[in-house]
């Protein structure tokens, strides 16, 4: 029996949404977005707790993909996402 196409691996499930938690990013423009507004997106979008999201944002900052702004809460886009 071979994978269902319906339900994405593990991967591309990640994949899928940490591309949607930068473009959301993105999208606040220079404003950049606090972690609950990020954490209430992932929510509706995703259904994601907002302690997998706060540990997605960990990650993301560590690997310095996003950074503080001058807020302690709001982050800003270290690099434009893209797709490929």
């Amino acid at each position: 029996m071979g994978l269902s196409t319906e339900v994405p691996d593990v991967a591309t499930q990640r994949h899928s949404r940490v591309m949607e938690l930068l473009t959301f990013i993105n999208l606040q423009e220079s404003r950049g977005a606090t972690i609950t507004q990020i954490q209430s997106h992932m929510l509706t979008v995703f259904g994601l707790t907002f302690k997998t999201t706060s540990t997605m944002i960990r990650e993301l900052t560590l690997a310095s993909t996003i950074k503080a702004n001058g807020h302690a809460l709001s982050f800003a886009i270290n690099c434009k996402a893209t797709n490929g």
